[in-house]
């Protein structure tokens, strides 16, 4: 393994780690979201027993965010978190296998690359869209408690980054292979000439000349004869 291959290792392995910890995140994220979503829409306006107030109402003097206000936060949270804890989740997928293969260089790997880039790309517009509803909604039911706005955004520039880098793995790949195939074929070559025994002329012996001499002579005799 060359310096430069042992060093683009060492990314991904980081990488590989720092995915897993984002898709742990997402998902304790998308939990809370839940959570907070299911108390305000079940207990929101409702007077806490030994309180005096409700969750909206604590809510409200804490951060000056309305029922709905919060209500929004809380499903596009939900939302937020489950599309990139599938990215993430995919991501790890991805620099797992690449590092036990030891190299991003493979048709498979290329292949993973490919469908990571384009969830990059559809699942953030997938989410941008469905926070964009959930905002619509709020604002329809509550239009003056409502007050806060669609931070989302459908940014598709690290989906496109993946795509490129998979057809440049992908280039790698075929010419691993070409390389490959040109030792395999010259590798044969040399095997075939090894099986071929080299067949050197000799020189006749001594005796052989003098035994073949003899004969000529005496048949020669026996012709005179």
């Amino acid at each position: 393994m060359s310096k430069s291959l042992k060093t683009v290792q060492v990314f991904f392995k980081i990488a590989e780690i720092v995915c897993l910890v984002l898709f742990i995140f997402s998902i304790i994220g998308a939990v809370g979201g839940l959570v907070g979503a299911s108390l305000l829409f079940t207990l929101g306006n409702m007077e806490l027993p030994g309180i005096g107030d409700s969750i909206s109402g604590m809510i409200m003097s804490e951060s000056g965010l309305s029922y709905w206000d919060t209500c929004y936060s809380c499903v596009a949270a939900v939302i937020g978190c489950v599309g990139m804890g599938i990215v993430y989740k995919f991501a790890h997928v991805y620099f797992k296998n690449e590092n036990a293969v030891g190299t991003p260089f493979t048709y498979e790997g290329s292949k993973e690359l490919l469908r990571l880039g384009i969830l990059a790309m559809a699942i953030p517009m997938a989410v941008y869209m469905l926070t964009d509803l959930v905002w619509g909604i709020c604002f329809l039911l509550a239009p003056y408690e409502f007050t806060l706005v669609n931070e989302f955004s459908a940014d598709i520039t690290g989906g496109l980054m993946l795509l490129i880098a998979s057809f440049v793995f992908k280039y790698g790949a075929e010419l691993n292979e070409a390389k490959e195939k040109a030792e395999a074929e010259a590798t044969a070559a040399q095997a075939r000439l090894a099986a071929v025994p080299e067949e050197i002329p000799t020189a006749p012996a001594e005796a052989d000349v003098e035994i073949t001499v003899e004969a000529e002579v005496k048949t020669e005799a026996d012709a005179n004869v």
